[in-house]
């Protein structure tokens, strides 16, 4: 497997990492950014709510700032709709002049599960973390972690970014402190050496849906709708998601280990798979030799 990150060509790519959508905690990597979130005044609620803001080093250039803007809390019923509050920022600012640290993304032991953020501050051995991109949760109870957005770690992508105009990406360059925001694309096809064959990648490390009108057809290759081709990689979890459709396993030259005539199996290290379901099914399941590769694009 190749990648390639035209639109990040800004940035080491060994070295990037990338979040999305920050939301109750801000991250400022900045000079003089602690003193500008400690005099802020928060533009929510109503006027005369009275506002609190705190700070404390962490560390030789990392600041940790919290603002409180209102005191009494909402009735539960009013919680979504209040002007009154309260509301509570956390602001950690980073001074690159002076920190000696580095930014790292983490998901914990597997993308599909969910880690609370202070076990995984914890585990890596880190001084603060941050919330980043937007994950399943409730919607997929066997991989409640799988991320929605994009998702790049040590340059490596394991999450495609979304077409949705809520989604903003951060992407950091732990080596240099580099930083790109904005909405980055994404594009992915899968190529046969042999025959040139091309098929759409759909996903990365997100479980394939199965057309409606063949649900009930343990034969994927039998179906006659459009379907999904998703890759997974070992970071996904144990195992890849199960189900009706072919998979084919390939090694780290893109070289393939087998095929499988139902989804669901374990990924070695250096090993990536191609799921499909629907007629994309009948397409992979003689697949001989292949490689993919995706290209995010900003």
């Amino acid at each position: 497997m190749t990648v390639s990150t035209p639109g990040l060509s800004g940035l080491r790519r060994a070295g990037a990492l990338a979040a999305a959508a920050l939301a109750a905690v801000a991250l400022a990597v900045a000079p003089g950014a602690h003193a500008e979130a400690a005099g802020v005044t928060l533009p929510i609620g109503d006027a005369d709510l009275t506002q609190v803001s705190t700070s404390r080093t962490l560390a030789d250039g990392v600041t940790l700032t919290r603002i409180v803007r209102g005191t009494d809390p909402a009735p539960a019923d009013q919680i979504n709709t209040t002007t009154r509050g309260p509301w509570v920022v956390n602001v950690l600012t980073i001074d690159p002049r002076r920190a000696r640290g580095h930014l790292k993304a983490t998901y914990g032991p597997t993308l599909g599960q969910v880690e609370k953020t202070t076990d995984l501050v914890r585990d890596a051995g880190a001084l603060a973390g941050v919330n980043a991109s937007f994950f399943t949760f409730t919607a997929s109870q066997l991989y409640p972690g799988d991320p929605v957005g994009l998702g790049l770690y040590g340059g490596k992508l394991l999450s495609e970014p979304t077409s949705e105009p809520g989604e903003v990406n951060f992407v950091v360059d732990a080596t240099t402190n580099r930083a790109l925001t904005g909405k980055l694309t994404w594009s992915g096809s899968v190529r046969n050496r042999r025959t040139n064959a091309v098929l759409p990648l759909e996903f990365v490390n997100h479980p394939p849906v199965i057309p409606a009108g063949c649900a009930t057809l343990v034969d994927q290759t039998r179906c006659a709708e459009a379907g999904d081709v998703v890759q997974f990689t070992p970071e996904f979890d144990s195992a890849t998601p199960s189900g009706a459709g072919v998979e084919v396993v390939l090694d780290r030259l893109g070289c393939v280990v087998r095929t499988e005539a139902t989804r669901g199996t374990a990924l070695a290290t250096g090993q990536t798979s191609l799921q499909a379901t629907g007629r994309d099914a009948a397409a992979c399941s003689p697949w001989p030799d292949a490689a993919a590769w995706t290209e995010p694009r900003r």
